[in-house]
């Protein structure tokens, strides 16, 4: 509760300074009094990425997605190799034992979970890579484009 009126007393001297700023500017207005103020405290939850979440079940049904069930904090890694390193026919897609784990990708400094700020890192350090990062939030696609010209890449057989 103390923090809670540390932060509200803090918001009311930031109006306040607001207020008188506004009026020294020349505006010609004066405050009288502030009737109502309403303040929304809402708890903080930042997304979570790094590890399997199951899909919403609107994108699950699409069938397009591939969804490993790793248990490690490293979603970008399994992405890459099931990208580069296609299942064999009859393996199931989302299990990690159906990619290779030496796969020759240079991820030195990149943290796991990766923030999306470093995915332009890991595209400098995999010159053959280019990463577009698709998320959903609300109904909605959420898009990174790189900023790479469209490469191809080639496997060597």
């Amino acid at each position: 509760m103390d923090t809670l009126n540390h932060i509200f007393n803090h918001f009311v001297d930031e109006v306040r300074g607001e207020i008188e700023a506004w009026s020294e500017r020349g505006s010609g207005w004066v405050v009288d009094e502030i009737l109502e103020a309403f303040i929304n405290v809402a708890q903080y939850q930042p997304l979570n990425g790094g590890s399997y979440m199951p899909l919403p079940e609107k994108l699950k049904n699409k069938k397009a997605i591939i969804n490993i069930q790793n248990r490690d904090n490293q979603c970008l890694r399994w992405a890459i190799r099931a990208a580069l390193f296609p299942a064999p026919r009859g393996a199931k897609v989302s299990r990690p034992s159906s990619y290779p784990t030496n796969d020759g990708v240079n991820f030195e400094g990149i943290d796991f979970p990766t923030p999306v700020s470093q995915i332009d890192r890991f595209e400098r350090q995999n010159p053959n890579i280019a990463i577009n990062v698709f998320g959903w939030d609300k109904e909605q696609v959420i898009v990174h484009i790189s900023v790479k010209k469209k490469e191809t890449y080639q496997e060597s057989t």
